[in-house]
């Protein structure tokens, strides 16, 4: 919801690093009082390709859908990231993700899902922003099996302090160039002070 409300008056790459940066402020001072930005930093390629699959793509690719979706077909298309979840689980190894009793979980939370985007579509929703929410789906179901393999150990406000920090990093310059011709509403504002924050 609040990114459709930012959506409206700014570019999909100002409401990533407007949320992204405000929210690495507080994290990367509390992560620094307890001495969890170095530990971080030495593990940089699993943080990096953490910060990709579950910030930098999915952010990018949930807001631009949020142009053309509504907010309550997001929702839905997002609850498909345990079924995601479960099917990468089987892929690493994990047997007993795709149990018959998980599958058939798999299969009603499928059947229902795709029962209720049907609904939803009406002909106005453009399958390209499906995919994108999709795709937002598999980042956010995979990047957590980087932090249980690759980063067990690592402070946890350290990684998404520096995560955080880093895409605001990356998206700055995009942000800068896809700025609004004019000042966006104070509501906006408000919009995506609350995706930083809370």
């Amino acid at each position: 919801l609040f990114i459709k409300v930012a959506v409206e008056h700014m570019s999909p790459p100002v409401v990533v690093f407007g949320r992204t940066s405000l929210a690495a402020v507080p994290l990367l001072y509390f992560a620094a009082r307890a001495g969890a930005i170095g530990p971080t930093l030495r593990h940089w390629r699993p943080v990096r390709a953490f910060s990709a699959l579950e910030m930098a793509i999915p952010l990018i690719l949930l807001t631009d859908a949020e142009r053309h979706l509504p907010s309550g077909l997001t929702g839905l298309l997002i609850a498909c990231v345990p079924i995601v979840g479960a099917l990468a689980a089987f892929a690493l190894g994990d047997r007993h993700a795709l149990a018959p009793r998980r599958l058939a979980g798999i299969a009603l939370g499928l059947a229902g899902v795709a029962l209720l985007v049907a609904g939803d579509l009406s002909g106005q929703a453009p399958w390209w922003s499906i995919v994108e929410v999709l795709l937002v789906c598999v980042g956010y179901a995979t990047a957590p099996f980087i932090v249980v393999r690759k980063l067990a150990g690592v402070p946890d406000i350290g990684v998404v302090a520096v995560s955080l920090t880093a895409v605001a990093l990356v998206y700055a310059p995009i942000a800068w160039f896809a700025q609004p011709d004019e000042a966006p509403p104070g509501r906006a504002w408000a919009a995506v002070i609350a995706l930083a924050l809370l």
